[in-house]
């Protein structure tokens, strides 16, 4: 383990359930990118349906009395916040979308969730929550009243932006609610994300050999044989030399990972052994992805790499 790269493995079970509660968390970055997919899929449905003037088959649907909605709060990376609000109950297909007006006057910013809206069959037919994304643009650091009313009820809360973060003070219900009372900013130059090494099978046959001419104990192959760790240690050694460097960030969630209190950064990995990391890094950002080409084309199918940045780029061992 190399302990001053914050970096560190996990075992994951991939057929984990992934929901829309503070007790699954955790997959906070998995669950915007599956909700921002469901938008955009509502989104192109609309527009083609605009496109095509296909406005006579409509259906207005009023929430129940025990509707529950949750609120996400998402950062884009232009530096505008997104509230997208979601509702429990699953709907037979995509072209369920929550029917909603937004607008923000000074410091108070206002939402009005009417119910649901279908709109034809022409959407596709995967089961899913019925959704709407709130675009409040770029919002200067103080302290917005929120004020969100779903049906007939009425919620009351307010979201207070800093340099480091937004946080939204709500008022505690079970039927209109926050999955993260707090999301924090990705400060600017900010570089982050996974090696997936693939551990080496022992060679059994050469163990016997061994074996069989030597009676002296066998010493077991160490991990860094066994899992490439040598390799991994080299790639962030090779990093480093680029410019990348430790930084203390804050503890707490944000859009792309989650820091713990020990200063890891975590989040879902993609495969059986990953090592996370983070780093500020102000050097040239296409030598990130010469870098990843290179160590992929090198140890083709020992490593999987995948590095991202505060702007948004993206460098993957699966481009090459």
């Amino acid at each position: 383990m190399v302990n001053r790269f914050k970096i560190f493995s996990i075992f994951v079970n991939e057929n984990r359930s992934i929901q829309i509660d503070n007790s699954m968390i955790q997959n906070f970055l998995r669950l915007t990118a599956i909700v921002l997919i469901s938008a955009g899929v509502i989104i192109a449905c609309n527009k083609k349906e605009k496109e095509e003037d296909l406005i006579s088959h409509f259906e207005f649907i009023d929430f129940d009395p025990n509707a529950e909605i949750n609120i996400q709060m998402v950062e884009a990376y232009d530096g505008t916040l997104s509230f997208i609000c979601q509702t429990k109950r699953k709907y037979n297909n995509t072209c369920y979308y929550m029917d909603a007006e937004y607008e923000r006057l000074s410091n108070n910013i206002y939402i009005a969730l009417k119910g649901v809206i279908f709109k034809g069959n022409t959407c596709g037919l995967a089961e899913t929550s019925a959704s709407a994304v709130i675009d409040l643009g770029t919002l200067n650091n103080g302290t917005y009243n929120i004020d969100i009313s779903v049906g007939t009820k009425k919620f009351n809360g307010e979201l207070i932006v800093s340099s480091d973060s937004y946080e939204v003070n709500f008022e505690d219900n079970t039927e209109c609610y926050f999955a993260i009372n707090q999301l924090n900013k990705i400060p600017e130059h900010t570089i982050w994300g996974s090696i997936i090494y693939y551990e080496k099978e022992i060679d059994e046959e050469e163990i016997e050999e061994i074996e069989e001419s030597d009676d002296e104990e066998i010493e077991e192959p160490d991990d860094e044989e066994l899992s490439e760790l040598g390799v991994v240690e080299s790639f962030f050694n090779e990093l480093m030399e680029l410019g990348a460097e430790e930084k203390l960030y804050n503890p707490g969630f944000y859009n792309a990972f989650y820091i713990d209190e020990t200063g890891n950064i975590t989040n879902t990995p993609e495969a059986a052994t990953s090592q996370h990391f983070i780093f500020h890094y102000q050097g040239d950002i296409e030598e990130l992805g010469e870098l990843v080409k290179r160590y992929t084309i090198e140890y083709r199918g020992q490593i999987n790499i995948s590095i991202y940045t505060y702007t948004g780029e993206g460098f993957h061992s699966s481009k090459y």
